[in-house]
């Protein structure tokens, strides 16, 4: 279904990527720019909201950099990649970096989650003539995160992965476990206790990221040092966050999660939630590799330094 949707998209038509979702299909946006519904629901729908855009603002060329990641189930599976393309309005070529978790079922896609690049999103978005200017932490339309032991939305065609958290007293071992001690120590801003998590030699990579900011992390000691600095720095405080679904992964090593944090600006003292999707690879206990899909525009939002933000990427 994803090489359908490859194929449709690559077609440029919105007609034909539409026909790719089931009647009652859903795609969902957690990393918004302005413009972007959170939700789109059915296959009209879905055709409708892409048709003004599809083929005409931008024009897709080339799937770059597939990682397709299987699950245990065997309807979903998790793709990291980006699409080449080139906008209408000034002709420049622009890339778009993604993560899809896709759910299919007889032979349509029911449920497609899409997290797009919001800093890549936004400088296609001007070179479509879209003139972007906000982040959606500024439109709050997310629910606040349950409790952390909340499963999630047995509802939610994604979430049904049991995405439940592990014993938090239990010393953690597998990937689950290790998942439900990092997101605790992020939302504790505990640097010691996430750094700990970590091998000795263990990788963290930021692969959404913004001008100015280490994309990865090597060793221990180099995460815990970033981590201290990082969270002082950030004026906003965690509160609470939601499991919105565990992936297990054929591979015992690794785990995809997605979640929703959510938090006060200190700034501001505005509520914010925010969407995070990590990959964990863990070993014996700890965590070898980590890949971090953060919604980089929504945290300045949050903090109110969205204007310092874009004015780092005008050219």
């Amino acid at each position: 279904m994803f090489a359908r949707y490859q194929q449709a998209v690559l077609a440029n038509s919105a007609d034909q990527m539409a026909e790719v979702f089931a009647p009652d299909g859903v795609t969902e946006f957690p990393f918004r720019l302005p413009g972007i519904p959170p939700r789109v629901e059915g296959r009209e729908g879905i055709r409708a909201w892409l048709t003004p855009a599809v083929g005409t603002a931008f024009r897709f060329e080339e799937y770059r950099d597939v990682v397709v990641h299987d699950t245990t189930d065997p309807e979903v599976i998790v793709v990291e990649h980006s699409i080449a393309g080139t906008t209408a309005a000034n002709g420049q070529p622009a890339q778009i970096s993604y993560v899809y978790v896709l759910r299919a079922r007889d032979g349509e896609i029911v449920h497609l989650r899409d997290y797009a690049n919001p800093i890549e999103g936004m400088r296609a978005a001007e070179g479509m003539g879209l003139g972007a200017t906000a982040s959606p932490a500024d439109q709050p339309d997310h629910p606040a995160p349950r409790d952390p032991g909340d499963p999630g939305d047995p509802g939610d065609p994604v979430s049904r992965n049991d995405p439940t958290v592990p014993d938090p007293m239990a010393e953690p071992t597998t990937p689950r476990e290790v998942y439900a001690a990092l997101v605790r120590a992020i939302v504790a801003a505990d640097a010691d206790a996430a750094a700990d998590l970590y091998a000795e030699d263990g990788v963290l990579e930021l692969v959404f990221t913004r001008p100015g900011i280490v994309p990865r992390r090597q060793g221990r000691e180099d995460i815990r040092e970033a981590a201290r600095a990082g969270w002082d720095a950030l004026p906003l405080r965690f509160e609470s966050h939601r499991t919105v679904a565990l992936h297990d992964s054929p591979d015992p090593e690794v785990v995809i999660a997605e979640f929703e944090l959510a938090g006060t600006s200190l700034a501001g003292g505005r509520a914010f939630t925010l969407s995070m999707l990590v990959i964990l690879r863990v070993r014996d206990g700890h965590i070898v590799h980590q890949r971090e899909y953060v919604d980089v525009l929504g945290i300045a939002a949050a903090s109110d330094r969205l204007p310092a933000v874009l004015a780092s990427l005008t050219p």
